[in-house]
């Protein structure tokens, strides 16, 4: 495996609550963390959303170990990545601070391997409360900022890169979590480093479409970049930190179309670089909004693969104000729903 999993059970503490030292599962926020323990009721019950606000107006660790040896610590780098860090959060490794996150929706990659030891290693991950940072960035402006004072119950909200409807909304409750919400791992690299996978679709008056493939790479020595698309594979020989790009022709593609409009074929986008393998299923399909004037003014209409489509409105809102809970099997259980 070239990668060491962190999710798991962590311990979750405060520091204004030192008493508090209950289990945490990772992936996962800290409400529903302390709605598990019996250290508070459940906030959807009668008025109980006003009982569990101590908890957004606190501080908050996660704690956790884990173990390397001595392969691990002849790994060229070793790269600590994580995503849906909610949201304003130090990361530490055997107190060593290695890492600030204030976007929820950035995914963070940092090579911690200088902080590293042979045997059990530490990690601490210390949220800080939003709704103070909120105010603080709101005075530091010269001027009023408007924030959602119909909806949000927590002023300011919109200064940070966080889920707004966290602190209310219409139909929620007000809970700001503080949480990581995707998979924590740790990657082993040895010589090479596969970055992001970028795919573009140009097609042509024939029906024919270039899909155009950029691939970031880092290499430390001289390493073969694999594409292979639609059974036909290209090769390139790589060296040192850049992005390559990749060309592959298909000159009559089977149509992907949206829900009641056709079928859904999937073409299978496989990309390797020494160790490391991709794999990803893409849909080939043209895409337009057409906003040609009219008698009234301009028009607004989707069209897929040269037909127009009736875009039916729909408001997605989150499963649950406890993203613990947002579990695939809810999401399909929705997505099937008639």
């Amino acid at each position: 495996m070239s990668f060491i999993s962190l999710d798991g059970i962590w311990q979750l503490t405060s520091p204004q609550h030192p008493d508090i030292k209950a289990p945490i599962s990772i992936p996962g926020d800290n409400h529903y963390a302390l709605l598990q323990a019996g250290l508070i009721p459940d906030p959807y019950a009668a008025t109980n959303e006003k009982e569990v606000q101590w908890v957004s107006q606190s501080d908050w660790m996660i704690q956790s170990s884990f173990e390397l040896d001595e392969q691990d610590l002849d790994c060229k780098s070793l790269e600590l990545t994580l995503s849906r860090v909610d949201t304003l959060a130090e990361i530490w490794i055997n107190e060593h601070h290695v890492l600030s996150c204030s976007n929820m929706f950035c995914q963070y990659k940092v090579d911690i391997k200088p902080y590293l030891k042979l045997g059990s290693n530490q990690i601490e991950v210390r949220f800080s409360r939003a709704d103070l940072e909120a105010q603080r960035r709101a005075d530091k402006q010269p001027f009023f900022i408007p924030w959602a004072v119909g909806n949000n119950q927590v002023p300011y909200m919109n200064l940070l890169r966080k889920t707004q409807c966290h602190s209310g909304w219409d139909w929620g409750i007000n809970l700001v979590v503080c949480g990581i919400y995707d998979s924590i791992k740790i990657e082993r690299i040895q010589v090479a480093r596969l970055g992001q996978v970028s795919t573009n679709q140009v097609w042509d008056e024939s029906g024919s479409v270039a899909l155009e493939i950029e691939v970031e790479f880092e290499c430390s020595e001289q390493t073969d970049l694999l594409v292979s698309f639609a059974g036909v594979e290209q090769c390139l020989s790589l060296v040192g930190s850049d992005r390559a790009k990749v060309n592959f022709e298909v000159k009559e593609p089977e149509l992907w179309w949206p829900a009641g409009y056709g079928e859904q074929p999937l073409y299978t986008l496989e990309v390797s670089l020494g160790d490391k393998h991709l794999q990803r299923k893409i849909g080939l399909r043209k895409l337009e909004l057409n906003t040609s004037a009219d008698e009234i003014g301009s028009a607004m209409e989707f069209r897929t693969n040269g037909f127009p489509i009736s875009a039916k409105g729909a408001n997605w809102i989150p499963m649950d104000a406890m993203p613990s809970l947002e579990s695939e099997q809810r999401y399909r259980g929705c997505y099937k729903a008639p």
